[in-house]
């Protein structure tokens, strides 16, 4: 018996390290500057702007308005942890608030108020991609 496991172990090949996966964005806090920030993600926005959504692969992606009027985002997978990106564009006013509208397990949107006072949103399809600012 002590054999077959011994062989058994020399088969399945050198055991590696598990990876961790990043830790999810935490608490906000609130710092003297009046803004806001993930305790394990960081990040400067306005405070009551943070949305955070549950993905597919159950890792957590982050929706928030920048100091720049800006959506930015971050999103972790099993190894990584993005740099904050501000790829979503907009100009959001943040006393308004930001809008998560859960679609589907894939699909969602984002709305806000714009500079304009109408009410805008973005639209990530299946497949991951992300429409321009539309008017509601």
């Amino acid at each position: 018996m002590v054999t077959a496991l011994a062989s058994l172990s020399l088969l399945s090949g050198p055991s590696m390290p598990a990876q961790a996966a990043p830790a999810p964005p935490g608490a906000v806090y609130k710092t003297a500057d009046n803004y806001c920030h993930y305790r394990n993600w960081a990040g400067t926005f306005y405070c009551g702007t943070g949305r955070i959504w549950t993905r597919l692969d159950t890792y957590p992606q982050v929706f928030v308005i920048g100091p720049n009027l800006k959506v930015y985002t971050r999103w972790s997978t099993a190894t990584t942890l993005t740099a904050w990106s501000d790829a979503l564009g907009g100009t959001c006013r943040p006393e308004r608030g930001l809008v998560m509208v859960v679609l589907s397990d894939t699909t969602l949107q984002l709305q806000c108020v714009g500079s304009d006072g109408y009410w805008w949103y973005i639209y990530r399809g299946p497949t991951g991609g992300w429409t321009d600012w539309d008017r509601l």
